[in-house]
This record gives structure tokens, sequence and C-alpha cells, in this order.
């Protein structure tokens, strides 16, 4: 046997030894592979019990919270309404006393001593005055009456109605109504509404 031929006798026991050895290593690595495979499927199935906890808590319904029996609720601020007017219908001296104003200059004045003084354009008046039931009546000794084309003085007897605007305790204006009145002029005097309170 040449020099050759026996080296590659050696090398070739050489590496058949070290085969011998790394088969039990392989079959080591092999087992541990496949442990490993089966603790990552392992934890692929089994759930997270810290995310279902987290899952449920979060689909719970929020209930309200309910107010301690010590809190007081607070009520709604009341809003200032407005007081509506309404009208009624005079029927004695006291709810026309005083005096109303309409278009500047025209007022009419209820004196407690049953006398009505008028102005009205800088024409100043006066009459007595009372009521029956719902009706005023004017007891005037100067009505201008038509008659024969001229203008004569007479006394007459007019009768009004009076309406009282009032906005809660307070009449704030008043309203007159012909009823029956030969005088020409004092209807269209004092008749319809507008103669406000006058301030005093």
């Amino acid at each position: 046997m040449n020099k050759n031929s026996a080296r590659r006798t050696v090398s070739f026991h050489y590496t058949g030894r070290w085969s011998r050895r790394l088969k039990p290593l392989g079959f080591i690595l092999a087992l541990l592979m496949l442990l490993g495979l089966a603790a990552c499927s392992g934890n692929i199935n089994q759930s997270d019990p810290i995310s279902e906890e987290s899952a449920a808590a979060s689909t719970v319904v929020q209930q309200p919270t309910d107010i301690p029996a010590s809190a007081t609720a607070v009520p709604p601020t009341a809003t200032a309404t407005e007081v509506p007017a309404i009208e009624i219908q005079a029927t004695q001296a006291e709810d026309v006393g005083g005096t109303w104003v309409r278009s500047g200059e025209n007022s009419l004045t209820f004196r407690e001593t049953g006398k009505l003084m008028w102005e009205f354009n800088g024409v100043k008046n006066q009459e007595d005055y009372y009521f029956e039931g719902d009706q005023l009546i004017i007891d005037s000794n100067g009505c201008a009456v038509p008659e024969n084309g001229s203008i004569v003085l007479e006394s007459c007897i007019a009768i009004y109605k009076v309406f009282i605007k009032k906005v809660g305790e307070e009449a704030v204006s008043i309203r007159l109504v012909v009823v029956e009145d030969d005088d020409f002029e004092r209807p269209g005097m004092l008749q319809g509404g507008g103669w406000l309170r006058a301030e005093e």
C-alpha cells in the first residue's frame, strides 16, 4: 500500500467516527424543534384570559349613576312672563276716576264729584256724569244739536259704554263706545280708544 492510499483510509475512518457522534445530537435537535412547534401551536389555540376580560369589560353597558340621597336637585330658573292685558267694562265712577289723555292736549277727567271735564283741540267743556249699570250717562246742558240748518245748544242725555284695559291691577287705558248722543261733535271727540292714563 502506498502513502496516498493509507492517507485516504485514515481520512475515511476519521470521518465515519464523527458521523456516528453527530447522529444523537441531530436527533436531539430535531426533538427540540418538534417540542417548540407544539408549544407555539398550543399558545395560539389558548385564549389569553386578560384579553377576554378586557373584551368583556368593553361590552358592558355603563349604567346611569344614581344621585346620592343627600344631593338636592336644582330647580329650573324661572323666566319672567309678561302679564296679559285684559279689558273690563266700567260700572262705577271709581273705575274711571282720574285723567286720561289722547293725541297731545286732548284730555278727559272724571272727578269723584260727578263732573266730567274734557278738552278737545283747545275747546274745554264740563258736564255731569254718572253710571247706570254698565252705561256711562252724560247729562249735558250744552249739546250742540243741528236744527233747521243751524246749531242750537240744548240739554241732552248722552249714553256711552266705557271699557278699561288693565295690566294686572293697573288700569292703563280706556275706550269709549257711543250708544246714544245727539251732540254732533262729542261722539267724534270722545269715542274710540287710545285714552291713556295720565302721569300724576
